[in-house]
């Protein structure tokens, strides 16, 4: 697939939390070979604003959602 934004190639998968499939996943993300893209970052207070984004059909890549608080 070509990016709308450009040249780039990029695919999609889906993955289950097979113990061989992460190992797999992590081996492309060292190496460079996998790079996801994170769309947009949201704070955890933002998460209503985050799913609202995600139904809508904006998001283009990965929503992340961050916690600053300590645990």
């Amino acid at each position: 697939m070509l990016s709308m934004t450009g040249n780039r190639k990029f695919g999609a998968f889906n993955l289950t939390a097979d113990r061989e499939d992460l190992a797999f996943v992590t081996e492309l993300l060292e190496s460079g070979d996998l790079t996801p893209v994170i769309d947009r970052r949201y704070e955890l207070r933002e998460v209503p604003e985050a799913i609202r984004y995600v139904e809508d059909g904006r998001a283009k890549g990965k929503v992340v959602i961050t916690s600053e608080e300590t645990i």
